[in-house]
């Protein structure tokens, strides 16, 4: 789904916000608020300000992520997220949209936004996390 095109959507920022990282050392699947994802070796395990926890494709991550002074990239500890652009929409009701390449199925119920991070990345944020994480982006 291309979020920009749809009414109501908004541009919005993704906050420089500092995350705790955790490099996975095997394949597995997180349970996260919006469901099960699966995440392969070296994918990147963060752990959000609300204590939600999601992995992270590792390519993604080193483009989107720094490691914070005194930590290692590539090692576990804190990082910070870099501004992001990207397009949000608040859904009316229930949805379930696939996320990025691993297809999982991620669900949103009403209120919670549906985040689209670029073609076919897309996210579900819970409603009373997402003002943590994103800032509307003025012209």
């Amino acid at each position: 789904m291309n979020v920009s095109a749809q009414a109501g959507s908004r541009q919005m920022v993704k906050k420089t916000i500092v995350v705790r990282v955790g490099f996975a050392r095997t394949a597995g699947e997180a349970q996260t608020l919006e469901g099960v994802v699966p995440y392969q070796p070296g994918d990147a395990l963060i752990t959000g300000p609300a204590g939600e926890q999601w992995p992270v494709e590792r390519d993604f991550f080193f483009r989107n992520y720094q490691p914070v002074p005194g930590v290692q990239a590539g090692g576990d500890g804190e990082y910070s997220r870099l501004p992001q652009q990207v397009w949000a929409l608040r859904m009316r009701e229930a949805f379930c949209v696939q996320s990025g390449k691993g297809g999982a199925p991620l669900r949103g119920a009403p209120g919670d936004w549906l985040v689209q991070h670029g073609p076919d990345n897309h996210s579900v944020v819970r409603a009373d996390i997402f003002p943590q994480l994103y800032v509307e982006l003025h012209d």
